[in-house]
């Protein structure tokens, strides 16, 4: 069906962008669908700062990032004209799981369960796991477009301010300086929570990323 759908948006002139839900690992019953790479690897899900695990795989670990990019990867191989990242449900997707707990306290010298959720450190620092994820992406798609004379653009769907994309964990910023995507799409979401349009422009200025 994808090789099918690349073709016909190619004939009528149009662009294809694969686009992957980063949090949508499992759904609640009675719409739970058999997921084979969640229910084999429970020591990759998310953790909670009490130590409970939630149904979500964590991008901290690199077997998950490894998969996702597989996906992504088969995606652009078959000639889409890029793949786009949903980061706007089942965020985030990484909490306190043990390579997060323990690079945070070599580096500050603080347990990261013990700060307040929103603590400024802590955020960017948990931000830096999801770059990380998004430098590979990046790393992986220019391959393909080496291999087949062309460029596979990357893009992110985020959410609506850029200091709440930071607060769980999307560091968009960095992502627009260092190239890692071609475009970010800001998600309205809803009324309560405004647009603010003028940010996500205004951090991609001078830069090759362009806001829709």
């Amino acid at each position: 069906p994808l090789a099918t759908v690349i073709e016909y948006a190619h004939e009528i002139g149009l662009e294809l962008h694969g686009s992957y839900r980063v949090g949508g690992w499992i759904s609640p019953p009675p719409e739970d669908e058999e997921n084979r790479f969640y229910h084999q690897h429970p020591q990759w899900r998310c953790i909670d700062r009490d130590g409970r695990p939630i149904t979500r795989m964590s991008y901290a670990f690199a077997g998950v990032r490894d998969f996702v990019i597989s996906i992504l990867r088969e995606v652009a191989q078959r000639g889409a004209d890029g793949v786009n990242l949903a980061f706007v449900r089942g965020l985030p997707c990484v909490l306190y799981e043990q390579p997060l707990v323990d690079g945070f306290q070599q580096q500050y010298g603080q347990d990261p369960r013990e700060l307040p959720e929103d603590d400024p450190g802590w955020l960017a620092y948990r931000a830096t796991w999801i770059t990380k994820f998004m430098r590979a992406l990046r790393q992986e798609m220019d391959q393909v477009g080496q291999q087949q004379g062309r460029q596979v653009q990357v893009s992110a769907y985020v959410l609506n301010d850029v200091s709440w994309c930071l607060s769980f964990g999307l560091d968009v910023q960095t992502w627009a300086r260092e190239g890692l995507v071609d475009f970010i799409i800001a998600n309205p979401w809803q009324e309560s929570l405004p647009l603010d349009v003028a940010a996500f422009v205004e951090l991609a200025r001078g830069t090759a990323c362009q806001v829709y």
